[in-house]
């Protein structure tokens, strides 16, 4: 929505960035374009984590593993992160890296069973 919104502010003449600010949710690869290009002020994100998060509690309830990714049994704390023109080059950096997609997240299960803390990305 913000790049639409983008898009029909610059078609009035206003200059987004300076005439009005715009944010975003998600961290779209075009969103993020857009913020480089000083377009989009911000976009929050990091929920793609939380999918990660549920995906390694189900397996430590299923293989009888504790764990403290809820801070109840039914609610987890979890920080999203601000991507701006201070850190998108940073952010850039993690999202892009072909790496990511080779997490174990059996290693991650271990290393948040043993430090107890994995809930923020930055």
């Amino acid at each position: 929505m913000a790049l639409g919104a983008i898009k029909a502010i610059e078609d009035t003449g206003k200059k987004v960035g300076v005439d009005i600010l715009i944010g975003g949710f998600d961290w779209t690869p075009e969103g993020i374009k857009s913020i480089q290009d000083k377009k989009m002020t911000a976009s929050i994100g990091g929920h793609f984590i939380m999918g990660a998060i549920a995906i390694m509690s189900i397996y430590n309830e299923t293989h009888g593993l504790q764990h403290s990714f809820f801070i109840n049994e039914k609610k987890h704390g979890f920080e999203l992160a601000l991507i701006n023109q201070n850190n998108v080059a940073k952010h850039l950096s993690f999202l892009q890296n072909d790496q990511i997609n080779q997490v174990s997240f059996k290693a991650l299960i271990k290393l948040h069973t043993k430090n107890k803390s994995l809930s923020s990305i930055n």
